[in-house]
């Protein structure tokens, strides 16, 4: 049976949040980037502040948590490397964005017209599940595109499967 050609991936959008999982969706995403010569998007998304201190002093503290986030994502970039990928080989943007996680993520994949979405997932179950939601369980429902959800510690496994 003909094998159906392969659309090649021209942008790859991957969430962080900081934590191991999504450096390990990270990883992933990075390779992924260098074997399609397509361009990744690192995103993070800053929660909505509470008005608390007044409309001008969350205005100022949010945009001082934006920039924060930036320099950060940019640090990111600039010192992760994996055994197959180095940073400097991909084609990177930073993008922060002020609002809920799963929404945002969805909003920047459908502006971006992104070809995946590779993020992690936490594997948060029962109460904290229930209380928090699951950022990728929202993606999931309503992405634009395909989302590739990396668990802790999986993506060794999925690399080699998928990958190589």
């Amino acid at each position: 049976m003909p094998q159906k050609p392969v659309m090649p991936m021209k942008t790859i959008l991957c969430p962080t949040d900081w934590s191991e999982p999504s450096l390990e969706a990270l990883d992933l995403a990075l390779k992924l980037s260098r074997q399609q010569n397509a361009q990744l998007l690192l995103l993070h998304v800053v929660p909505p502040l509470q008005p608390v201190l007044g409309i001008a002093a969350n205005a100022h503290f949010e945009n001082a948590v934006r920039d924060e986030a930036d320099e950060q994502l940019r640090e990111l970039l600039a010192r992760h490397r994996t055994p197959d990928v180095n940073t400097s080989d991909v084609k990177a943007v930073v993008l922060v964005r002020t609002g809920e996680a799963a929404q945002e993520i969805n909003r920047v994949a459908f502006q971006t017209n992104a070809d995946l979405v590779v993020m992690s997932t936490h594997g948060h179950s029962g109460w904290t599940h229930w209380a928090l939601g699951s950022v990728a369980e929202g993606v999931l429902q309503s992405a634009p595109c395909p989302v590739l959800s990396i668990g802790s510690g999986a993506t060794e496994i999925r690399r080699g499967q998928c990958l190589e």
